[in-house]
């Protein structure tokens, strides 16, 4: 299992979902996306990122860790070894402020339940803009492998805090996909897949923050 397998299955087993054409199976991980950006007081910007996972990947953990629930060691645990793994891929986000690559930081990951019982990664990426005043932000969520397939939160994709009250969110992306009704899967997806650039492209997620 190569690195990048590994890393999205380090909570999961490792069950295909689809078979596609001129592909291996993909993807593996369907999630949800939002972020809640803030600004602290020594001009530092935080995005707490949370990716709510799909039903599968649920049932793929709990099978793989033997447990009938989730109790908040358990929780904690599969936080810390999935951030773990996934920092080499840079947990699949990319930022620049005012146009320049952002040197971001990575801490606070937890894994949690949502309402309707599935699991939930959150983790906060702190990027330090060396006292830079914030004009923009341009955040994109995007592995180009497929293993995970990420669309933004369809009701609150971005929050803002009270600190970047001059400030305003847009934010693009795919639509949530169903690999089981194979015919309302765009041509694009299964040309990204079989690696075209251009159709990668879009199934990037963006988020694009511009201050006054």
């Amino acid at each position: 299992m190569d690195q990048h397998r590994k890393a999205l299955f380090a909570v999961a087993a490792g069950v295909a979902l689809l078979a596609a054409p001129g592909a291996q199976a993909h993807p593996h991980i369907l999630a949800n996306l939002s972020a809640d950006v803030s600004r602290s007081a020594d001009d530092r910007t935080a995005l707490r990122f949370v990716w709510k996972m799909d039903v599968g990947f649920t049932a793929y953990t709990m099978a793989e860790q033997k447990i009938m629930q989730f109790d908040a060691a358990t929780l904690a645990r599969l936080a810390k070894t999935q951030s773990e793994a996934l920092a080499e891929f840079g947990h699949f986000s990319k930022v620049s402020v005012n146009g320049k690559p952002g040197t971001g930081a990575v801490s606070d990951p937890a894994m949690t339940l949502t309402p309707e019982g599935t699991l939930a990664f959150g983790f906060t990426l702190t990027v330090d803009h060396a006292g830079e005043t914030l004009k923009t932000l341009d955040a994109e969520v995007f592995d180009a492998n497929f293993f995970a397939y990420f669309s933004l939160d369809p009701k609150a994709p971005v929050k803002l805090d009270a600190a970047l009250a001059g400030c305003r969110a847009d934010a693009s992306g795919p639509a949530m996909i169903n690999l089981k009704e194979t015919r309302s899967v765009p041509k694009a997806f299964w040309a990204a897949l079989d690696g075209s650039v251009s159709d990668q492209q879009k199934f990037v997620n963006r988020i694009r923050i511009d201050c006054e």
